[in-house]
C-alpha cells in the first residue's frame, strides 16, 4: 500500500515537472517568436500567392544554395541550414517537389532578395517562409507565366538551446544567412572621418590610386575622391 502511495506521489511530481517544463518552453517559444518578428517585417501576400499585399523587410541572401519552388506549388520546398550550411530536400520531401524534365524549381544565389512571410518556432529549429522579390517567367501545367518563388529556411540548432535562448543569439545565425537590407547596406556603406590614420583609410576604401606627398602633408587619391592627412591623420575630404 505505502508502495503504490509512493508512486501515485512521484507520478503526480513527474507530471508536475513535466507540466512546469512544457510551460517554461512555450513561453520561451512565445517571446522569442514576438522578439524576432519585432525585428523583421512580416509581408503579408495576396490569396494567389502572388500579390504583395503589404510589403515587409526585404532580406538578402548572403550564401548560394537556397532551394526554392514556384508559389504557384502547393506548399514550400525546405532548404535546411545546419552550421551555415545550406542543404536542398532529400527524401520524401525531395521527391515530392521534384518537377522531372519539366523542372521549375530554382537555386538561388547570394545576393538575390525575398520578403519573409512566416516565422515559426519549434523544440529544434527556426523556420522562416520567404517568398521572392523578383518574378520570374516559369512554364506552369504546359503554360508560360510570371511567378515568385518559395522556400522554408529550417536554421537548425543543438537541442535544448532555443529552450533559453535569446533573439539577438538566433538572429546572428539567420543574419549569417539571410539579413535585411538595410543591415547588409549599412554594413557595406564605406565612411571616412576626421582623424583617421592611412591605415584606417585604407581599411575603408582599399588601397589608393595614387599618393601625393608634400612635406607633412599626404593625399590619397581615389576615383571619387581625394584624402588629406597632416602628420599622419586625415584633415580634409575633397
Amino acid at each position: 500500500m505505502k508502495a503504490n502511495v509512493l508512486k501515485w506521489e512521484f507520478g503526480i511530481l513527474l507530471g508536475v515537472l513535466t507540466a512546469f517544463g512544457s510551460t517554461a518552453w512555450a513561453g520561451n517559444h512565445d517571446a522569442l517568436k514576438e522578439a524576432l518578428e519585432a525585428q523583421y517585417q512580416v509581408t503579408k501576400v495576396g490569396i494567389d500567392n502572388f500579390r504583395i499585399t503589404q510589403a515587409g523587410t526585404v532580406m538578402v541572401l548572403q550564401k548560394d544554395g537556397l532551394y526554392a519552388n514556384p508559389s504557384t506549388d502547393l506548399g514550400n520546398v525546405t532548404t535546411t541550414v545546419t552550421d551555415g550550411k545550406l542543404a536542398e530536400p532529400g527524401g520524401f520531401g525531395g521527391a515530392f517537389f521534384s518537377k522531372g524534365a519539366e523542372n521549375t524549381n530554382r537555386t538561388f544565389k547570394a545576393g538575390e532578395t525575398f520578403y519573409l512571410t512566416r516565422i515559426a518556432i519549434t523544440s529544434d529549429s527556426v523556420r522562416l517562409n520567404v517568398i521572392s522579390c523578383e518574378t520570374f517567367d516559369a512554364t506552369v501545367h504546359g503554360s508560360s507565366r510570371q511567378v515568385r518563388y518559395v522556400s522554408t529556411l529550417a536554421f537548425k540548432f543543438p537541442k535544448g538551446f532555443l529552450e533559453t535562448a535569446d533573439a539577438d543569439a538566433v538572429k546572428k545565425t539567420l543574419d549569417a544567412v539571410l539579413i535585411p537590407q538595410s543591415q547588409a547596406q549599412a554594413a557595406n556603406t564605406k565612411t571616412v572621418e576626421l582623424g583617421q590614420t592611412p591605415d584606417q583609410v585604407k581599411s575603408a576604401l582599399g588601397a589608393p590610386d595614387k599618393v601625393v606627398k608634400l612635406g607633412a602633408k599626404e593625399i590619397y587619391v581615389y576615383k571619387d575622391m581625394k584624402i588629406v592627412f597632416v602628420d599622419g591623420k586625415v584633415s580634409d575630404v575633397q
